[in-house]
């Protein structure tokens, strides 16, 4: 081996267990346990395929992701919105793998460093997860911290737990991490088009006004203003137009509820998205508890790919009503000054002048 590979493979063998050290001289712990391959929970690791609940507590909210057969995943508090099959997977995977590694501090005061604290507190950064069978039986429950990534390549992730109703904190062998949000167990992107296709967007306020951005054609990159002028000494922001459709174009949910039952009062505000193909996005919204929500619908002109995906959509989004960010909610609701460019600045008399 040449004296510079020498040199380099001594250095980073040197960073590692420099590293290492800091590692474990700075984590609170009540003592250092010999390393076991002693599963954490042995019961969920043999019996994985019963899962039929996994229930969440973080932040002081909760939420259960339930079996509905056939393969099938919902989120139960939000009207059995479907859940994510690969996420519920991945996390019972990962907690069944889990191996206790070393024991950790038993010290209250010093569970918010490993995030194994008390996840009722609002603040509070870990995650309580129950794990159930179809009889309601736990196959697994824990309180969940931090994820504590391998040193320079070596080893393995490890993930700090805590069992509820236990004083001890563990550093178990093995990467977990919960969603703390019934966002992380679903597929939060609701639309999601090409933006080259896009034609143009209009923008329906309930009294009637009508803003719409527009492409001449789809080879140009720039929007234009339909039939409106900026006001006298004003210009439209080119980037505000731009970026008008991106409100429709994609778009991702904050929360989620079945549409049936859900109060969605005249009158709306509308936005219409078109693409160069023919096919029509609509958004109707209204303001509810503080947020936005929005009814989704799609059609096209004609036959082809672009209605055979409004088809689809449709099939997707009509049982549901979604709260959007407000960023996006903003452009779905835009009026004209929301697309002019801030005034210049007008410049002072020189003095004496």
């Amino acid at each position: 081996m040449r004296p510079l590979s020498v040199a380099i493979l001594a250095s980073l063998t040197a960073l590692a267990v420099i590293a290492a050290a800091i590692v474990v001289a700075t984590e609170p712990r009540s003592a250092l346990a010999p390393a076991s391959a002693k599963l954490v929970f042995a019961e969920l690791a043999a019996r994985a395929g019963a899962v039929a609940r996994i229930e969440v507590t973080a932040a002081g909210r909760s939420f259960a992701v339930v079996d509905r057969g056939e393969g099938l995943w919902a989120v139960a508090e939000k009207d059995d919105f479907p859940a994510n099959a690969e996420t519920v997977r991945t996390t019972i995977l990962g907690l069944g793998s889990l191996r206790y590694r070393e024991a950790k501090t038993r010290l209250p005061r010093f569970y918010p460093r490993l995030e194994v604290e008390d996840p009722e507190a609002p603040e509070a950064r870990s995650a309580r997860i129950v794990v159930k069978d179809a009889e309601g039986s736990p196959l697994a429950a824990a309180i969940v911290g931090k994820l504590r990534r391998s040193l320079v390549g070596y080893g393995s992730d490890s993930t700090y737990v805590r069992l509820p109703g236990e004083a001890q904190a563990w550093l178990a062998e093995g990467r977990v991490e919960i969603g703390k949000s019934f966002r992380d167990w679903v597929d939060p992107v609701i639309i999601d088009l090409d933006m080259d296709k896009v034609r143009d967007i209009t923008v329906r306020q309930p009294d009637g006004a009508a803003l719409t951005a527009f492409r001449p054609d789809a080879g140009s990159d720039e929007y234009q203003v339909k039939d409106q002028a900026p006001p006298t000494g004003r210009d439209f922001d080119g980037a505000e137009v731009r970026f008008l459709s991106t409100g429709l174009s994609y778009l991702e949910l904050d929360d989620v509820a079945a549409a049936e039952g859900f109060d969605f009062p005249e009158p709306h505000h509308v936005a219409e998205l078109t693409q160069f193909d023919g096919l029509h996005v609509e958004a109707k919204s209204i303001e509810h508890e503080g947020g936005v929500w929005v009814r989704l619908r799609a059609w096209a002109e004609g036959e082809g790919e672009a209605k055979a995906w409004a088809r689809a959509f449709n099939e997707r989004v009509s049982p549901w009503v979604y709260k959007v960010p407000e960023f996006k909610a903003n452009k779905l609701r835009a009026r004209r000054e929301d697309l002019l460019a801030p005034p210049e600045a007008e410049t002072a008399p020189p003095e004496g002048g």
